[in-house]
């Protein structure tokens, strides 16, 4: 088992390879790993793909770059079985190339975690998952939170596929494999006829996302922007937010008066402990 990931702390816990995937080597990979791979799972960056991100904001060809980069490698290493995740519904999902791939929807809810969290899996197996069936949730993701945000306004714990999802996802991943290792029978047919499909499915996909990012890119172009330039989905340059406090110049009155300086929690305290001394600084 071998895991790629670029974020430190998740590459610590998951006990991965840390790197970029846009920078690593794949070629030097495969070949120096030359035992078939059996099963990938990919989970690309979403942050450009959220609704949560107000339109305006949003990077459009940096979002598909990420989609396209995680089944470019699939389609490079060529493993066995692969699956993809993505959050449920943003703007991936919405994209007619990504409709050719088979999917199966759930929910986080359904393995455990307060809050719904729609999620859909592209996958070549015939992944079976269980939809939301709950009328009501506990936690609600975005505004308060039902007011437990300091919790769960987390990346880690929003976004984090939840362990009994996981195990599901391996354990059918598993079976498959066993599947078409075994004799030929009329499941292990349909099985191998259903992977074959969702490969053509991914090179068609592949190819449609990269004229999508080029297309983009001649807009950019047309428009007289850099290449580089984040813009919308229409084309438009994003809003990138600055998130420094502009500097406010003073005027001439103020810059004349020192400004009034506060009492810190510090030195209240130190006037707390000066009264409660007695003569010559010994405590009561």
């Amino acid at each position: 088992m071998w895991g790629l990931e670029r974020d430190f702390n998740k590459c610590r816990a998951s006990k991965s390879h840390q790197a970029d995937i846009f920078k690593f080597d794949f070629d030097t990979w495969k070949i120096g790993n030359k035992g078939a791979l059996l099963f990938l799972h990919g989970s690309p960056v979403c942050v450009d793909a959220s609704f949560a991100k107000a339109k305006k904001k949003r990077d459009h060809v940096q979002c598909l770059r990420h989609m396209e980069k995680c089944l470019s490698v699939i389609e490079k290493l060529k493993p066995t079985l692969f699956c993809v995740e993505a959050p449920r519904p943003n703007v991936i999902t919405q994209l007619e190339p990504m409709s050719l791939l088979p999917y199966s929807d759930t929910s986080f809810c359904m393995w455990g975690t307060p809050f719904k969290k729609g999620t859909r899996f592209y996958n070549s197996f015939g992944l079976k998952l269980e939809r939301c069936n709950h009328k009501k949730h506990d936690v609600r993701l975005g505004g308060n939170y039902n007011g437990r945000a300091g919790f769960f306004n987390k990346s880690r714990r929003k976004g984090q596929i939840p362990r009994p999802l996981a195990e599901a996802i391996f354990a059918q991943a598993s079976a498959a494999l066993e599947l078409l290792e075994g004799p030929k029978t009329e499941e292990r047919d349909r099985l191998s006829f259903l992977v074959k499909r969702a490969n053509e499915a991914l090179q068609k996909t592949v190819a449609r996302m990269k004229a999508e990012i080029a297309r983009h890119l001649r807009q950019r172009i047309e428009r007289g922007l850099d290449p580089e330039q984040p813009t919308t989905e229409d084309g438009e340059p994003a809003e990138v937010t600055n998130k420094k406090k502009a500097l406010v110049k003073p005027d001439a009155t103020d810059s004349l008066q020192a400004p009034a300086r506060k009492k810190t929690r510090g030195t209240l305290r130190a006037h707390r402990d000066h009264r409660s001394r007695g003569p010559g600084g010994q405590g009561y």
